[in-house]
């Protein structure tokens, strides 16, 4: 063995050793804020009339922490994870357990039945995550409208707040009963519970390190204990004033499939609400942990895979009679920082929790109320903290009030209830914004814009004077009886007030999403106003659905002349502009401009006109026959005596694009006298047709005998494109 490969065998039992004992801290510092996490949860639930049950809830809580963080840190796709209650559930598993027990009817039975929902929720909410994940909904639950989502965990927090609250003063802290601020014991309770929690916001803004809320936790018990001696307090006395809890020494295991007969089912189908608001609030927290710890960490993370490993947790969890679990973020960043180095300390963390449950809990008696309850009342506002530092870069002031709303009526009402009336708020909120957004995303007239036909100068001429009785917009989004009809309200307005008749309507639905049934009574009143207006409508690019949508209502229809439709919109340009030519030459002497005429404008003289008709050759096309194909060289000018030819280009994916279409009396393959190079589209004769044809050759002969003529052709060529170079630029400038 050569040194290089010995010394590397060497070094791997070391590295590996140092490996497990990173890992065994790491996981012995999560363990100790885990504990105190699941005792305050414990405390939030547990509270009041079953107070009695505190034992069974802790174990609960610390079951749930131990199998959620070995499955988790098992099967995470970040190695690190730790996972077990979290703050947001366990406010929803407060309101559930004393909904379940308000309507638990048999005597002696209201324990049981709390303790089985709670084990009920855990293993709905693990066959709901398991669900997401074996189908790959994680998607579904992003469609949640963040007001919504901002709304519920502000909530959340409130209820953590008023749960440390409730721990302190040990009642509810209601506007009907303020009175027990009066009561000076109760005020210290409070006071030092606020201080608490007080201390732990300035350990996290000063050291920013996750070891001070163990060591804020640890010191202030120890402060406690020496203000009890010095004040000759008593364990027993400091239980007694509330500044301690009976917390029992022996753990409460509850297994409901075990004690099925003293259940009262019925009484869990009560909090069918919070059970629903638990697994979605879990689902969301295991996602948004999920993206947290992937910016974090900046590594990706397999989201459906979380969703599936925290559903096995949980399922196993409520088999064992314990208490929801999800990702923890907080509790992951710090193994991580903690030294962590695999998925050992979170499997470590979870076997430590599990031992705590057969040794018994009962040195959490000794944590000071106002350190349980001050640690309520901080994870509430860290909460409520989180989601306003989120909110106010993008939530406006009318969010903020909805946000308020929903707060109150989940409170009132319960989370169920709260959020679905938010979701549904939510989509009307959003149908009253999106109503508000213009649809027309452009709006120009056929003095800026045309079709892709090149026409002869004195047709353009026509076109460009009465381009204001033709109208062109292009829609988008997703059309419904609000936008559409506020869109005919516009044309109406603009038919009554416009300088000049509107006689062509051009409207482009390429980017139009869809069209709701009710948006489409919009388009047939806008078809009776074009027939009362003697105005004629293109509706281009309609979808196939929208198409029958249209047609179904008697739209279409071949024998309407004010309402056609068209493939694309610059067939709608192209007929609709030949309408407007045909109406503009009515009732006038139209005098049909011969070849050598329209070359004597253009070059100058007759002269010239004739001398290029005799050195150009004379080509005659039928309907179909191709002039030159894409890829042929580029080596003649041509000038269309008489006809119509497609200028089309093959796409890679072979698709056949036309680019313009080539009237009487145009220019065409210019280009081929500049440059040398192949042509980029393919020119076939729509209809019979006469070119005449100058090769290159033959214009390099000119040039030679008679230069007048060359110089001729080279200003009419850099007019004809100067004047396509405008009105590009006209249309342009105009759909900015």
């Amino acid at each position: 063995m050569n040194d290089h490969v010995k010394g590397r065998a060497e070094r791997a039992p070391v590295e590996n050793r140092r490996g497990w004992e990173r890992d065994i801290i790491s996981g012995t510092v999560v363990t100790l804020v885990t504990l105190a996490y699941s005792l305050s949860f414990a405390l939030l639930i547990f509270d009041g009339p079953l107070l009695p049950g505190l034992q069974f809830g802790v174990s609960a809580a610390l079951l749930s922490a131990g199998i959620c963080s070995i499955v988790s840190g098992a099967g995470s796709s970040f190695t690190r994870a730790v996972a077990g209650p979290d703050s947001a559930p366990m406010a929803i598993m407060s309101v559930l357990a004393g909904t379940v027990a308000a309507h638990t009817l048999v005597p002696g039975a209201t324990l049981p039945t709390v303790l089985a929902t709670l084990a009920v929720a855990a293993f709905v909410t693990g066959a709901f995550l398991l669900l997401l994940g074996a189908f790959r909904l994680e998607t579904a639950m992003r469609y949640i409208p963040y007001p919504v989502v901002a709304g519920f965990i502000t909530a959340v927090g409130l209820q953590l707040a008023l749960g440390g609250a409730h721990v302190l003063a040990g009642q509810s802290l209601t506007l009907r009963n303020l009175e027990i601020l009066a009561d000076p014991t109760t005020d210290w309770h409070l006071l030092a519970g606020v201080a608490f929690a007080s201390a732990a916001v300035a350990a996290q803004i000063l050291t920013r390190s996750h070891l001070s809320l163990p060591a804020l936790l640890v010191g202030a018990t120890v402060l406690a204990h020496a203000v009890f001696g010095l004040g000759g307090l008593s364990l027993e006395q400091a239980r007694a004033a509330h500044w301690l809890l009976q917390i029992p020494a022996t753990t409460g295991v509850f297994l409901p499939l075990a004690h099925g007969d003293s259940i009262e089912w019925a009484a869990i189908l009560s909090g069918a609400g919070e059970i629903g608001a638990a697994a979605a609030i879990v689902a969301m927290s295991v996602l948004l942990n999920g993206t947290s710890l992937e910016l974090w960490s900046r590594r990706g993370l397999d989201l459906n895979r979380e969703l599936i490993v925290n559903g096995v947790a949980n399922v196993l969890a409520g088999l064992a009679g314990a208490l929801p679990g999800n990702l923890s973020f907080n509790r992951s960043v710090l193994n991580a920082r903690t030294g962590a180095t695999g998925r050992s300390a979170g499997i470590v963390s979870g076997v430590l929790l599990l031992a705590l449950v057969v040794v018994g809990p009962g040195i959490m008696g000794f944590v000071p109320t106002p350190v349980l309850g001050g640690l309520l009342i901080y994870l509430g506002m860290n909460v409520l903290w989180d989601t306003f530092s989120r909110a106010r870069h993008t939530l406006g002031w009318p969010d903020y009030v909805f946000l308020a709303i929903l707060v109150t009526l989940i409170i009132n009402w319960g989370y169920f209830e709260g959020v679905a009336l938010g979701v549904v708020a939510s989509c009307v909120l959003f149908v009253v914004r999106y109503s508000r957004l213009p649809i027309v995303r452009h709006d120009l007239t056929r003095k800026s814009f045309s079709s892709n036909v090149e026409r002869r100068h004195e047709d353009s001429a026509v076109l460009l004077a009465a381009g204001g009785e033709m109208h062109v917009l292009w829609l988008r989004g997703y059309l419904f009886f609000g936008t559409a009809n506020r869109f005919y309200t516009t044309i109406e307005s603009r038919l009554r007030g416009a300088p000049v008749p509107l006689k062509y309507l051009v409207i482009d639905f390429g980017r139009v999403s869809g069209i709701d049934s009710s948006a489409v009574f919009s388009f047939v009143k806008l078809a009776d106003l074009a027939r009362e207006h003697d105005m004629t409508i293109a509706f281009c690019a309609l979808s196939h659905d929208s198409l029958a949508a249209f047609r179904n209502e008697g739209l279409l229809r071949s024998s309407d002349r004010h309402v056609r439709g068209f493939p694309t919109l610059d067939q709608g340009l192209e007929w609709s502009e030949e309408r407007m030519l045909d109406a503009h030459r009515h009732g006038a002497p139209h005098t049909n401009v011969t070849v050598s005429s329209w070359l004597a404008k253009e070059l100058g003289s007759e002269s010239l006109s004739d001398r290029l008709l005799a050195g150009a050759e004379r080509l005659t096309l039928d309907k179909g026959d191709t002039l030159f194909r894409q890829g042929d060289a580029a080596d003649a000018l041509y000038f269309i005596e008489e006809g119509r030819l497609a200028i089309v280009m093959s796409t890679e994916e072979g698709a056949q694009v036309r680019l313009r279409t080539m009237a009487t009396h145009t220019v065409l393959g210019e280009m081929g006298l500049y440059r040398d190079l192949q042509r980029t589209a393919t020119v076939t004769a729509l209809e019979p047709s006469r070119v005449l044809k100058l090769t290159r050759d033959k214009f390099m002969a000119l040039k030679a005998v008679d230069p007048e003529l060359c110089d001729a052709i080279h200003r009419m060529v850099v007019r004809t494109l100067s004047d396509r170079l405008a009105f590009a630029n006209s249309a342009v400038a105009a759909l900015q």
